[in-house]
C-alpha cells in the first residue's frame, strides 16, 4: 500500500506537468491573471470575480500586489477601460478634477501592497471578454495607464504623455 501511494505521489506531478493538465487545473479552479506594463510582467495565480448591480469586479492578488478590473457588463464583449479613447480626451476630462479619472466606471488598477500611492491605473483601453458564465470569465485587456502619484491637474496633458505606459494582459477568473 505504501509503495502504491509513493508511486502515485511521484507519478502524478509528472503526468500533470507533462501534459499541461496542472495549468488547466489551476486555471479552472483558481483562475489566473497577468499584467505587462513598464517592462514588467506580473503573473498572479489566483483570480476571482463577482457581479453586483450589473457591474463585474475581477480581482487577482499574490500578497505583494492586487490587480483589479471593474466594468459595467455581464456578457461576452468589448468594454472600455479608463475615461476616454485618447490621452488628449483624458486631459480634457481631468481638467475638471482628478476624481473624474479616479472614479471611472470601467477601470483597471494595479496596486502594490506596500506602495498604494504608486498604484497604476488605466486611462484608456479595452477589456475583451471572450467567455462569461456563472462559473468563470476569460478575457484580455490592453491600453494606456499611469501611476497614480504622477497625476496632477497642472499640465495634465504633458504629464500624461511623458509618464503614461502601455499595458496588456489576460485572465481567467473563477466565481467566488
Amino acid at each position: 500500500m505504501k509503495r502504491t501511494l509513493l508511486a502515485l505521489f511521484i507519478a502524478l506531478p509528472l503526468v500533470f506537468s507533462s501534459c499541461g493538465a496542472l495549468d488547466s487545473f489551476k486555471s479552472k479552479y483558481t483562475g489566473n491573471m497577468h499584467l505587462i506594463t513598464g517592462g514588467s510582467d506580473f503573473k498572479l495565480f489566483a483570480s476571482n470575480y463577482y457581479v453586483k448591480d450589473g457591474v463585474t469586479y475581477i480581482a487577482a492578488s499574490d500578497g505583494e500586489r492586487t490587480i483589479t478590473i471593474k466594468f459595467k457588463g455581464t456578457t461576452p464583449g468589448t468594454y472600455p477601460l479608463g475615461v476616454a479613447t485618447t490621452l488628449e480626451n483624458v486631459a480634457s476630462i481631468a481638467s475638471s478634477g482628478l476624481n473624474s479619472i479616479l472614479n471611472a466606471e470601467n477601470i483597471l488598477m494595479h496596486i502594490p501592497t506596500n506602495e498604494y500611492m504608486s498604484s497604476y491605473m488605466s486611462l484608456t483601453g479595452k477589456v475583451v471578454i471572450t467567455e462569461y458564465s456563472d462559473k468563470r470569465i476569460v478575457g484580455t485587456f490592453h491600453g494606456i495607464g499611469i501611476n497614480k502619484d504622477q497625476l496632477s491637474v497642472q499640465g495634465i496633458l504633458n504629464i500624461l504623455i511623458d509618464n503614461s505606459m502601455d499595458f496588456s494582459g489576460g485572465f481567467t477568473s473563477v466565481k467566488l
